[in-house]
This record gives C-alpha cells, sequence and structure tokens, in this order.
C-alpha cells in the first residue's frame, strides 16, 4: 500500500474516502478504483526479486487465500495475521483505524481453511491470540 501511496498519490485520497472496517471490502474497492490491488503490486514485487512462486501466490492471493492453488494454508495465515495486526492496532499510518471486535479473524475465509472444523485447534489459537493480542504492537516494534 505504501508503494501505492507514492506511485499513485490519488490512491491515498481515493483511499482514505474508503472506510477500511472489512479488508476484503477495501480489496474489492482498490480493484474498482484502481484496476489493480495492493496484493497485486507486492506480489510482481516479490516476483521481480526472485522469491519463490509459493510466497508470491501467497501474497497476490492474501485476501482471497481460497484462490491459491499453490497452498492456500500460507495466504490464509497472512490473511489472520493481517487482521491481527490491524485489530491490536498496527496500520500503515495513513489508514483510518479499523474497528474490529475479538474474533472478527474467525469469519474471514483464512481462519476457516486454517482450522477447517478443528475445534480443539480453533479454541487453542482463540486462547493463545486472547493471551498475547495486547503484546503484539510492541513485539512488532521489537522486530523493526
Amino acid at each position: 500500500k505504501l508503494v501505492m501511496v507514492h506511485a499513485y498519490p490519488k490512491y491515498l485520497k481515493q483511499t482514505l474516502d474508503f472506510p477500511e472496517t472489512d479488508p476484503v471490502a477495501f480489496f474489492h474497492h482498490e480493484r474498482e478504483a484502481f484496476g489493480f490491488t495492493h496484493a497485486d503490486l507486492g506480489a510482481i514485487y516479490l516476483e521481480q526479486n526472485g522469491l519463490s512462486p509459493e510466497i508470491v501466490q501467497a501474497v497476490l492471493f492474501h485476501h482471497e487465500p481460497e484462490k491459491n492453488f499453490h497452498d492456500p494454508n500460507l495466504a490464509a495465515g497472512i490473511e489472520v495475521a493481517d487482521l491481527l495486526a490491524r485489530y491490536a492496532g498496527c496500520s500503515a499510518g495513513f489508514e483510518p483505524a479499523a474497528e474490529l471486535e475479538f474474533g472478527d479473524w474467525e469469519s474471514l475465509s483464512g481462519w476457516k481453511i486454517i482450522f477447517a472444523g478443528d475445534r480443539s485447534e480453533n479454541h487453542y489459537a482463540r486462547a493463545s491470540i486472547h493471551r498475547s493480542i495486547d503484546n503484539l504492537p510492541s513485539i512488532l516494534k521489537g522486530l523493526l
């Protein structure tokens, strides 16, 4: 998204006018407004820099992991991680904060792909997220 802001200044204006309460709706808004998305640009960048097709496809389909023929679990993980980061308050800085409730990620297709009906794993993941989500912003800042 940062690349889009710099390369296409109108992107910032058009995206700020569209509430990003639902990442999938925002993704479709990008495609309608620009003819491409941040996922498209990210995948092109990664491909041109020699990353594996599995990584390129995971980025390309991180808002539609069920369409990833290489590894839907990898794309699903990115989709869920993206929403968890947003819930924890991490954003690119130019985007309005999404209003999310704890557990909103469970409605993502990515969550359903990862857990595919395994209630015990789903329950464990939910509890783990509940214990660790407040620390996510400081963990991410520590990585940078």
